[in-house]
């Protein structure tokens, strides 16, 4: 069997990957600024530097803003007779390619910390609960499954109100918000 063969079915341990190459050149294994932003990004940098250790190769990390330094680097700038964005908005070009740009959803996942959810009495306690439990049914990205801190405000009378942040974290969007708010004898729903 080949080392290759051995790599894909797992065979002879780590050395069968280190024997495996792409071609003739070596594997190089970069981490981008999401990685390293993102709260799992140093079980996945560490990963990311086995899979590079085990096949003989490198790992690095982008900085924030490489790609614009690579850009001008690489000449990809408006020259002579170039565009910037606001001239290929003003004269409509066949085609774009847009970077780096976020749903608006996942922008404003990122943006909510928590919810404050304001009800009279404990009847729809049942039904936010099911809301928070579940979430959306809909597929989300990462950023759209910020978790965030939930108060519940119980309003008493017209001058008391009780308010109360449940333990723990859960899951905070826009359209949690919205099933939330939707719920009989909910009075309101801030995002905090």
């Amino acid at each position: 069997m080949s080392a290759s063969s051995e790599a894909r079915h797992g065979r002879n341990g780590g050395s069968a990957l280190r024997e495996f190459r792409l071609g003739a050149a070596a594997l190089s294994a970069y981490a981008g600024a999401a990685v390293v932003l993102d709260r799992d990004g140093a079980v996945v940098a560490a990963n990311g530097r086995a899979v590079a250790d085990l096949a003989g190769g490198k790992f690095g990390f982008l900085t924030s803003g490489g790609n614009t330094v690579g850009g001008y680097l690489a000449g990809a700038i408006p020259g002579k007779g170039g565009k910037n964005a606001a001239a290929m908005l003003a004269e409509p070009l066949k085609a774009y390619v847009v970077l780096h740009a976020e749903p608006l959803d996942d922008v404003a996942a990122k943006a909510q910390k928590g919810l404050r959810i304001f009800v009279r009495d404990d009847k729809p306690l049942d039904s936010i609960a099911r809301r928070l439990e579940s979430g959306p049914q809909i597929a989300q990205s990462p950023a759209a499954r910020a978790e965030g801190e939930v108060t519940l405000v119980m309003m008493l009378d017209l001058e008391t109100e009780v308010e109360m942040r449940l333990p723990g974290r859960f899951r905070v969007s826009p359209q949690i918000a919205g099933a939330i708010k939707a719920v009989a004898g909910v009075v309101d729903v801030q995002t905090v």
